[in-house]
């Protein structure tokens, strides 16, 4: 037998097999592909897009008609991704170096052919051939994770949203009837068990209410709410109910700061309120200071005090939930870590910022700006006019707004006061009855937004039916507050008998001594209640100067400037 026909026979075989084999592998390859319960993607150096599977059409929506063979992959990347992938491609066709891509695994985003963004999971490969050099992505789908964690996320707000219900309401029962028993006639053992009750369930139900904020803020269900505020009224709401006999209390704020703001104040009066309750906790004695500052529509708040002070190692964590300093710090302090973790969601989510300037043993000063809106052309009432108004201010009612609503009109603005004094002094809702339930909270959300009475007007717009006894108990506690205070309106009233009478010598001195009192306390509620009492008597001109001058420190939080003036009397 000829031997080159045995070779060339032989070689025919061997050539055939390795054919054969090439579109074995091929076929394997291929359903190995096809049946990948990812996306595989494979492009050459001309970015065309050679392998498609079953997956990534699913996923993305286009056919492998559409993307084989072309060089659409832009069209399943989002606008946000395609520079920095058409620079990285580039570079790595032309020069070989992946910009730390390749091996690695990415979460991005993909874009499907209905323009839907979807979460994926990417990890990129590539071949040997440095010649014919070709790219593969495997692709993860994500959407289901995420789906199930928002579902999750749900669940969790959901649950601790019905626990915190759960708990509110017999704590807010507890708080009610402790306040109504401290107003009878009790003995002073009883008076210190019933104190000690109220404050307990006050910490208890504070608590409560920021872990059900701070639940809302990680399901993003808690909202910002700007309204108009008066930043006096602010200002006043800053006060320390436990501060100890050995700590100067002080605020100082800007001069230009306008009267109207805009802004969600209730969300600046938890922060501030977190924080002065954590400097409370960690000063015992010193100084626990406020200031602000205005840069323009910038508001910086200094909440400062000669407590501990925090190591910077331990700053670190400081702002993280349920976190402390120390872990015995919780049981000797009383805390949670979760006001600060709480304070700083909430500024960031009005967008501004927080942080901390602490050193061991020297004290801390936390820090946090907000943007809040100048409120300009806001009518006001000449000076003159409120030293000898007829409406008193108060803390739960906006005097000013109240009267924009009447124009300005003092004595018809007295008057609806006392109307809704007596219309809901003895005020229950009938439950038994939805139509009634219905008119009576409409007329209710009406009236509480004409005088003036916000929070009131807010609780009322939340509540949205009977069984739903959370908001039920909040506006009783907001109702009975908004009525204590006209009882000041009533009672100046019915004090005109004495009213515009001289000052004699005797309650001259009474009133003073009596007002030097409470301006130790620092308190604003303590000294509008003798402020009234002399606001009912005609005083002489050099007295009436410095009445006048102490009433508006007082409105200012400036109780130190106040005293001075006292004994410079």
């Amino acid at each position: 037998m000829n031997t080159n026909i045995v070779i060339n026979f032989f070689n025919s075989l061997f050539k055939s097999k390795k054919i054969v084999n090439q579109i074995y592998e091929k076929d394997y390859l291929e359903m190995i592909i096809e049946s990948n319960n990812n996306a595989i993607i494979a492009i050459d150096k001309n970015k065309t897009i050679l392998t498609y599977n079953k997956k990534a059409q699913e996923l993305f929506g286009f056919t492998k008609e559409e993307m084989i063979g072309t060089q659409n992959l832009l069209k399943i990347i989002p606008l946000k991704y395609q520079n920095i992938h058409t620079v990285a491609s580039r570079k790595y066709f032309q020069t070989g170096k992946s910009m730390g891509v390749i091996g690695t695994t990415l979460e991005l985003e993909g874009r499907t052919k209905e323009q839907k963004i979807i979460p994926i999971k990417i990890s990129f490969g590539k071949n040997s051939d440095k010649e014919n050099p070709i790219v593969v992505a495997n692709i993860t789908d994500l959407s289901f994770q995420t789906d199930m964690k928002i579902a999750h996320d749900e669940l969790k707000s959901n649950f601790i949203s019905n626990i915190s219900h759960e708990l509110r309401t017999p704590m807010n029962a507890i708080i009610s009837m402790t306040h109504l028993t401290l107003q009878t006639d009790l003995t002073s053992r009883q008076k210190h068990y019933l104190n000690t009750i109220q404050k307990s369930s006050t910490l208890l139900l504070n608590l409560i209410n920021n872990i059900l904020d701070f639940s809302n803020i990680q399901s993003g269900q808690l909202k910002i709410n700007k309204i108009d505020f008066n930043f006096h009224h602010l200002i006043e709401s800053i006060t320390l109910e436990d501060i100890s006999q050995n700590i100067i209390f002080g605020v100082d704020y800007d001069k230009d700061i306008p009267q109207y703001l805009h802004g969600d104040i209730l969300k600046i009066e938890t922060i501030l309120k977190n924080l002065l309750d954590n400097a409370i906790k960690f000063t015992k004695n010193g100084f626990i200071t406020v200031t602000i500052r205005r840069k323009k529509n910038l508001f910086t708040f200094e909440v400062a005090d000669s407590g501990i002070g925090i190591g910077q190692e331990e700053q670190k964590s400081l702002f993280q939930s349920f976190s402390q300093v120390d872990a015995s710090n919780s049981r000797e302090y009383n805390g949670t870590g979760l006001g600060l973790a709480l304070s700083k969601q909430l500024v960031e989510l009005m967008g501004g910022k927080i942080w901390l300037q602490s050193e061991l043993g020297k004290g801390s000063t936390f820090i946090f700006t907000l943007p809040l809106e100048d409120i300009k052309e806001k009518k006001q009432i000449e000076n003159s006019s409120k030293e000898k108004s007829i409406i008193p201010y108060f803390k739960n009612i906006d005097r000013e707004k109240g009267l924009a609503h009447l124009a300005q009109s003092e004595e018809l603005y007295k008057n609806i006061l006392i109307d809704f004094y007596t219309n809901y002094k003895d005020f229950q809702f009938q439950l038994s009855d939805e139509t009634n339930f219905k008119m009576e909270l409409h007329i209710l959300k009406t009236l509480s937004a004409s005088i003036g009475a916000d929070n009131l007007h807010q609780i009322a717009l939340r509540l949205n039916n009977r069984s739903d006894t959370v908001f039920i108990h909040q506006l009783y506690q907001e109702l009975s507050l908004v009525l204590e205070e006209l009882t000041i309106l009533l009672e100046k009233e019915e004090s005109t008998t004495i009213e515009g009478k001289l000052l004699d010598s005797k309650n001259r001195e009474r009133l003073f001594l009596a007002l030097q009192e409470v301006l130790k306390t620092r308190k604003p509620k303590k000294c509008e209640i003798i402020i009234t009492e002399f606001e009912q008597y005609q005083l002489e001109k050099e007295d009436e100067i410095i009445f006048n001058k102490i009433k508006d420190l007082v409105k200012k939080y400036k109780f130190k400037e106040a005293m001075e003036l006292l004994d410079e009397r």
